[in-house]
């Protein structure tokens, strides 16, 4: 009978032990950079590893299952390959500075770690166009830096070990660039000298080269090392007066030029030596196993059992699984759904889990969200989030968690979803909502699943606070109408200026914390604020400084711009036909223009327009002159404020200009005009 036991030892112990031996046959290395970077984050936070599965025999060791973490752990000890991971994973340019690396860098981390967040691909998922946006990389977000920094050293650790080697080039990064004394002293043992006769320091022999002079430690003990000492290392070996007094003092002051980053390089090395010694991986080794046994271990370990999901992690919890007493019929009708169509399984009982797990099979807010496709795992997420966030005011993990202890919750009741679905009616009947509802896309999809789960429980929490009117003439009532058309306003300002990117849940937990009667959450955003986004978006191209023009499509924030300017114009769409965001000049004038300054323009505001198109009758690649059906003249000219009279005006794509010009301006007032006839505001 094959026997077993269950051991850890550190990373770095592993990774050197010499009795694992690789099978003879081996399975590709799969892992890309980003996996390696999300091994890399899990080393840090003190995450479990996984069981490596080892085959014991003798005195050796055959490593059956683990292949991929162990080459990846070995080449964590090297910053360099650190940096490739995570420039891989979190996409950030070698010519951004450390700054913008750190907002990126805490954004992915949140992300990553955000188990219950959003994700964006979906949220930005427009279901009126087949264009899909790169503009929402990590590049230039706003500053995430705040993320976990008072809880995970650890993480900052990894952090600083990046931004140690940050940027690294071809043959030159923060790590080698400090050692590149190739031109001062002869005989470096790591300055590579290959035959292409272009010789660079390579990092793998200046690590070596550091252990060595270390006596065997991966750094030197930095307190008590000087520039003095750094000098000798170099020189060791050479006749003392070898390269005169010039080159001596030539090499001295470049050391002091880099001994700040010199110093970081040790301490980024001396961080990865202490995480890798310190982090535990757990292996299992198996006895006496025949092939077959080792076979049916190995397909264990790898394909029968699959990744948890929170949604599972959740219902696992006692808390979760109490009964729940005399449910409501619908409740029970929709559990009874719930897992004969999505989990393929019968259940009798109606447990606590159940509730926020069809909560969202109750809502009917299609302001908010929309009532079909989403996944069954994301509806779970949203009941979640919506009941944590109306009980608890939070919606994180904890919270999540801590939902089920709560005393005063009726599990059996909807009175919760009727109240969203009320706040639904209430708000909808403010022509500005009420012109948003008309396009059909939900704010979720326009926007983020945070907006949207942010502003539905803000305004159930403040209907609360306004003592819950009812009466569509009384003044509480009236208030409560205006100011979730000031919020809705507010979010889309929001959002499109990235104060939702990043520890969205975090923002949404402040807000119902600090919800008041004349909280500020309900104050106007100013006119001077959303014209000085619009000029900068007209004359610029951009948004709080991030070019929307290199986008291969134009970028979801352009495009949830140029609805709500059909909002706060009051504009439908068209009772004939299906509406999608087209460009006025068509994109092959573009494309074949030899002026790259004009392409540029391609996908400005100014030249896209909601055009509706019908059988037989759609603009497609025609120039505005192009068009000859009357009724699709009549739609253009609705749509983009442009007489047909005028346009032979902007159809060549040279006119680009002129059209920003023109149109950008009238869009920019009349944007502006329309939100203060709307909102009541100056």
């Amino acid at each position: 009978m094959p026997g077993y036991d269950l051991n850890t030892e550190s990373i770095n112990s592993f990774v050197d032990d010499s009795q694992i031996e690789l099978p003879r046959f081996q399975r590709k290395l799969t892992w890309t950079d980003k996996d390696n970077f999300k091994l890399c984050l899990s080393v840090f936070k003190g995450y479990p590893l996984g069981v490596i599965v080892l085959s014991k025999d003798s005195d050796k060791k055959y490593l059956l299952d683990g292949r991929q973490r162990r080459f990846a752990l070995d080449e964590m000890r090297n910053p360099e390959k650190v940096y490739d991971w995570a420039r891989s994973a979190i996409g950030f340019n070698l010519s951004v500075s450390e700054d913008d690396l750190r907002t990126q860098y805490w954004r992915f981390v949140d992300q990553y770690f955000g188990e219950f967040e959003e994700d964006d691909d979906d949220d930005e998922d427009f279901s009126d166009s087949d264009i899909d946006t790169n503009e929402d990389s990590m590049d230039n977000d706003p500053d995430f830096s705040s993320y976990n920094q008072g809880e995970d050293e650890n993480l900052i650790r990894l952090l600083s070990i990046i931004l140690s080697v940050h940027p690294k080039r071809s043959k030159a990064s923060g790590i080698t660039k400090p050692f590149d004394f190739r031109d001062d002293v002869s005989g470096l043992d790591y300055i590579a000298d290959p035959s292409s006769g272009y010789r660079y320091v390579d990092t793998d022999q200046l690590l070596d080269w550091i252990e060595y002079r270390s006596g065997g430690r991966k750094t030197p003990q930095i307190d008590n090392f000087t520039q003095d000492d750094l000098y000798n290392w170099l020189m060791s070996g050479k006749d003392p007066g070898e390269g005169g007094n010039a080159t001596e003092n030539k090499i001295r002051k470049e050391i002091d030029r880099n001994w700040d980053q010199i110093i970081r390089v040790f301490e980024a090395l001396q961080a990865l030596d202490s995480t890798l010694s310190n982090r535990k991986i757990g292996y299992m080794e198996v006895r006496d196993a025949s092939a077959n046994d080792e076979k049916k271990i190995f397909e264990i370990i790898n394909s029968e059992g699959t990744d948890l999901t929170a949604v599972e992690i959740l219902s696992a919890k006692p808390a979760y699984n109490i009964e729940i007493e005399n449910p409501s019929e619908e409740i029970v009708s929709d559990i009874k759904r719930l897992y004969e169509k999505e989990m393929e399984v019968s259940r009798q009982e109606a447990v606590r889990w159940d509730r926020p797990a069809t909560l969202y099979s109750r809502l009917e807010v299609p302001t908010l969200f929309p009532s079909e496709g989403y996944s069954f795992e994301r509806k779970v997420r949203i009941g979640f989030k919506l009941m944590s966030g109306y009980f608890l005011n939070g919606i994180s993990k904890e919270d999540f968690e801590a939902l089920a202890k709560v005393e005063g919750v009726n599990w059996s009741s909807t009175e919760l979803e009727q109240q969203f679905n009320q706040i639904e009616n209430y708000i909808s009947g403010h022509p500005l909502v009420s012109f948003w509802k008309s396009w059909d896309n939900p704010m979720v999809r326009m926007t983020s699943e945070a907006v949207a789960i942010n502003y539905l429980l803000c305004m159930l929490k403040y209907w609360e606070l306004l003592e819950k009117p009812t009466s569509t003439t009384s003044s509480p009532f009236q208030k409560f109408q205006n100011k979730g058309a000031v919020l809705f306003d507010k979010m889309i300002y929001e959002y499109v200026t990235r104060l939702w990117s990043g520890s969205s849940d975090t923002r949404t937990a402040n807000n119902l914390k600090n919800l008041s009667v004349d909280s500020t959450l309900y104050t106007p955003i100013k006119s001077e604020d959303w014209e000085s986004l619009l000029t900068d978006l007209i004359e610029e191209g951009q948004i709080e400084g991030q070019n929307q023009l290199n986008n291969q499509n134009p970028s979801s924030r352009v495009k949830l711009l140029l609805r709500y300017y059909y909002v706060l114009t009051q504009k439908r769409p068209t009772d004939v036909g299906e509406m999608s965001i087209d460009h006025i000049i068509p994109s092959k004038e573009f494309e074949s223009s030899p002026d790259e300054d004009i392409k540029r323009y391609e996908h400005h505001i100014a030249n896209l327009a909601e055009i509706p198109g019908r059988e037989n009758s759609t603009k497609g690649s025609k120039t505005l002159e192009q068009i000859s059906d009357p009724w699709l003249k009549s739609e253009i000219e609705r749509f983009t404020g442009i007489e047909s009279d005028n346009f032979g005006d902007y159809s060549d794509v040279t006119d680009i200009e002129d059209l920003i010009e023109d149109r950008g301006k009238v869009m920019i007032d009349q944007f502006l005009e329309g939100r203060r006839e709307l909102l009541s505001v100056k």
